[in-house]
């Protein structure tokens, strides 16, 4: 009977690294999430903004033509 209790204690070994190694991989996601989040949020405005008056200038010369 004592083998029987080694087998599943090697069962629960693996599955703890199993879920250490998802739980790992879950976390290097959500920072790069958060990291990407963090620079969209930085730059958001130059990168529209940048955009708007692109836009309104191409208007002006259209006009002036």
């Amino acid at each position: 009977m004592d083998f029987i209790f080694k087998g599943a204690g090697t069962m629960d070994v693996s599955l703890h690294e199993l879920v250490e190694k998802i739980l790992w991989i879950v976390s290097f996601i959500a920072v790069g999430g958060a990291l990407t989040l963090m620079f969209f949020l930085i730059f958001a405005q130059s990168i529209i903004g940048s955009k708007t008056i692109h836009s309104q200038l191409e208007s002006l010369l259209r006009q002036s033509k």
